[in-house]
């Protein structure tokens, strides 16, 4: 139902503009709570106040799905909207079976900061988001925060992003609860939270050469309260991208994390690491004093990519094509899909045409009649 509509076009126009939407509960009386707190950021007419990306809707979708037992739309079935995609998540057992192992230290109290690599394409992000929707499962808070390779990115933006999506889906008192002494230092990286709670006081005047200090400890203390209340499991994503001030938080949480109930789960590139960013002398600090656990990810096996061409194609493929995609991707996931999506186009698209135009035969030298199996 539109939430605007009215007798008029005038009056529908006039509602889009001045008005606020009506509840959720007006119209669906059983809907999740959840639900209608994403619903009015999505129709705030304060553009400040509404989603920032869709990567932060779809985060707070599978949120609701997974606290909700609401059933998202998967692509590939017939209710999904068109062009909709996810990689399927194949393989991976043993890196699973040990961030599975990690998660479960966590959960006991016995914290851990466990460092992802690969090269781009391989799946560290995906396999990260398996292990976070089974700690949601799991009874845990799950939080992503991503860094970004652009001119002008705010300092700290991971955490700034963690931040904001804790704040998002827990409860607004309990999350002031947890902010506790430390939310004056806290609003320094997320203003926005000045808004969410007015009685938040001003940060102490200090001399610079203590400010970051008494910022990362009262950042801590924020982390390590929240955690002790429900056990904290983040991603911090494509960390070769973070500035200087993501990594030396990174680093004072890492400090501490042992004795925590929280695991994080970072994402980096490990092939033509740029040694020019300040990555490269965090990851080489964070290994040499143990305070980091790193796991790579590398390509799939043949075996592996049948299973991923079964699962986008719902067929079991034959041999040839496997061997085939399997040759021209290396095994690296994101091709294997790219590779699979672009040549079941022109596999359609030839079965229309004369045979004049190219097909995925000149591009991986397989007939046709296997790619439409």
């Amino acid at each position: 139902m539109h939430p605007f509509t009215r007798s008029s076009t005038s009056g529908t126009i006039s509602a889009i503009v001045h008005e606020t939407a009506a509840p959720l509960a007006q119209y669906a009386k059983d809907a999740p709570a959840a639900a209608g707190t994403m619903l009015d950021r999505l129709l705030a007419k304060n553009p400040r106040e509404r989603y920032q990306s869709f990567r932060e809707v779809r985060t707070d979708l599978d949120q609701l799905a997974e606290r909700s037992g609401l059933t998202p739309m998967v692509p590939g079935t017939e209710s999904a909207p068109p062009g909709a995609r996810r990689t399927p998540y194949v393989g991976r057992e043993s890196e699973r079976a040990e961030l599975r192992r990690l998660m479960e230290g966590a959960i006991a109290g016995q914290g851990a900061l466990v460092l992802l690599g690969g090269e781009p394409g391989v799946g560290k992000t995906r396999l990260a988001e398996e292990v976070l929707a089974e700690a949601r499962q799991r009874g845990c808070l799950a939080l992503t925060g991503r860094c970004y390779e652009m001119e002008g990115t705010p300092p700290f933006i991971p955490w700034v992003e963690v931040v904001e999506h804790s704040a998002r889906i827990t409860p607004r008192v309990a999350f002031r609860d947890v902010l506790g002494d430390a939310a004056p230092e806290v609003a320094k990286l997320v203003p926005e939270l000045r808004r969410l709670f007015p009685d938040i006081p001003q940060p102490i005047e200090l001399p610079p050469a203590q400010q970051r200090r008494y910022l990362f400890n009262s950042f801590l203390e924020f982390v390590e309260r929240g955690a002790r209340i429900t056990p904290h499991v983040m991603l911090i994503d494509d960390l070769h991208w973070a500035d200087e001030s993501t990594l030396l938080l990174l680093q004072h949480v890492a400090d501490h994390v042992a004795q925590m109930p929280m695991l994080i789960v970072g994402t980096y590139r490990d092939v033509d690491l740029d040694v020019q960013r300040p990555f490269a002398k965090t990851l080489e600090m964070l290994t040499r004093q143990r305070l980091a656990q790193k796991v790579a990810l590398r390509r799939l096996p043949e075996t592996s990519v049948s299973k991923m061409l079964q699962a986008l194609s719902g067929q079991s493929p034959p041999a040839p094509l496997v061997t085939a995609v399997f040759a021209e991707t290396e095994g690296n996931p994101f091709f294997v899909e790219e590779v699979f999506h672009t040549c079941r186009k022109k596999g359609d698209s030839s079965t229309r045409r004369d045979s004049g135009g190219q097909t995925c035969e000149s591009k991986t030298s397989m007939s046709r009649k296997a790619f439409v199996w």
